[in-house]
Order: structure tokens, then sequence, then C-alpha cells
């Protein structure tokens, strides 16, 4: 039991930085992606950033290695209930100390363009995230059903 939690302590402090980085720490779980169908060629991925205790930063960028280009979206439903897309151009995407960036369906995401090869469930693919301060982070993403 002790091992497992020197371990998970471990992997903690190597996703909020430490040596090379900014002192602080930023913090990104949970990322996943839906599978696609045969012939759809993009995706949205979801994942949560934390600022845990770094210098305020923003995401400056992502891409992914299934993906031709990556880019930050938001679902926005109008009185009609028609949802659509458009870019993130606002303040969504800073990382004040604390705060937290939560990507989830019907919300802010990733819109993965330019998908090959369809992504199947339990597919994994890498995500990496660049920020105006903070070095870049990469993680495993995983497609789920959710």
């Amino acid at each position: 039991m002790r091992r497992a939690a020197l371990v998970a302590g471990v992997v903690l402090l190597a996703a909020c930085g430490g040596e090379g980085g900014p002192p602080g720490g930023m913090a990104v779980r949970d990322a996943w992606v839906r599978p696609t169908a045969p012939g759809v060629t993009s995706a949205a991925i979801y994942v949560v950033v934390e600022n845990v205790d770094a210098p305020a930063d923003r995401i400056l960028g992502a891409s992914a290695d299934r993906c031709s280009t990556v880019v930050p979206h938001q679902t926005v439903v109008d009185e009609n209930d028609v949802a659509s897309m458009p870019g993130v151009l606002g303040d969504e995407l800073d990382l004040p100390p604390g705060a937290v960036v939560t990507m989830e369906p019907l919300g802010l995401h990733l819109m993965c363009l330019g998908v090959g090869e369809p992504i199947e469930l339990g597919d994994d693919m890498e995500l990496t995230l660049t920020f105006d301060v903070h070095d870049p982070m990469t993680v495993p993403v995983v497609a789920a059903n959710r």
C-alpha cells in the first residue's frame, strides 16, 4: 500500500513540473476522446488542466499524434437549441494560480481535425499542450464512451 502511495506521489510531482520548468505545478489529467465512425475526420478531446500553484499561465496550443490540427472550441447552444462550435478567443484558456480548465462534452473542448484512421474504443494517442510560461506537457488520451 505504501509503495502504491509513493508511486502515485512521484507521478503527481512529475506532472506538476519540477526541474526544468517554472516553480510550482501544472497538472493535466483525465484526457479522453470518443471513438469515431469510419470516414469521420474529426473528434473532440476532453481534458482537465489545473494550475495547482504555478505562476499565472495560459494554454497557447495543442497537438496530438492522430490529428493534423488541434484547436480549442466552445460548444454554444442558442435559445432554439441549435449548437455551434465557435473558436475560443476569450479568457477560457487562462490559468491563474489555482484555476482549473475543464474540457467536457457540450462545453470547452479541443477539436482534433484531420483524423486519418478511425479512433476505436480503447485506442490511445498523445496530446501535447503548450503554455505561455510552463514547459509543454504531453499526456496520454484514451478513446472511451462516456
